[in-house]
């Protein structure tokens, strides 16, 4: 099912008599997920409508342009980050984050569904400063990004999803053949640069 705002929120609390309405309608329509938008952040998690029944996926998909975006809850923080980098409770989704206002560092996200009946897959994207897709969850992002490398140099690096140390020399090689700044952090213009070399 597809709403506006979420039945459980991620950054402050819902009325209880509309989150009451909203749990009946989805109860009834026996909905397994609810899509919702309204708070600017991403979030995906199993949320408990009625006691000892399933639970229902809500997705909350972020925004695709909004001039603002919200922090995530002070306790979903505390549970579900550690320093400059979170997980969303289901899908397992690796965002950064600012420790101090706690909000997502990738203000834009928009949510692509992958469906295969009767069940589904999502992936999250925000966009980079050229204006391209980029996954919004930090692991397939490097994933994408050891590819590019590997692609790039001729290397082989194993493709983990992880800013191990070899990933983190190939970055810096990188920049130094494109005469980047050399800090071996992939940034908009390292990653622009990727796409140029070794296709987007």
């Amino acid at each position: 099912m597809f709403g506006h705002v979420p039945a459980q929120s991620a950054m402050t609390h819902v009325a209880m008599n509309y989150r009451k309405r909203l749990v009946e309608l989805l109860a009834h329509g026996g909905a397994s997920a609810y899509f919702c938008g309204h708070e600017h952040l991403y979030w995906d998690e199993l949320i408990e409508l009625v006691p000892g029944q399933p639970k229902v996926r809500q997705v909350i998909v972020g925004t695709p342009g909004a001039a603002y975006t919200w922090p995530l809850r002070a306790d979903l923080m505390k549970r579900y980050c550690n320093g400059r980098q979170g997980v969303t409770p289901y899908g397992e989704v690796r965002f950064g984050i600012d420790p101090v206002t706690r909000k997502q560092l990738d203000g834009v996200v928009f949510v692509e569904v992958i469906t295969a009946s009767p069940s589904f897959r999502l992936v999250p994207w925000t966009l980079d400063q050229d204006g391209r897709a980029l996954h919004f969850d930090l692991a397939a992002r490097t994933r994408w990004l050891q590819t590019k490398l590997n692609g790039a140099l001729a290397l082989h690096l194993e493709v983990t999803g992880v800013m191990d140390p070899p990933t983190v020399a190939a970055v810096r090689t990188f920049q130094a053949q494109q005469q980047l700044a050399v800090d071996g952090i992939p940034g908009p213009l390292t990653r622009a640069q990727l796409r140029r070399v070794a296709g987007a």
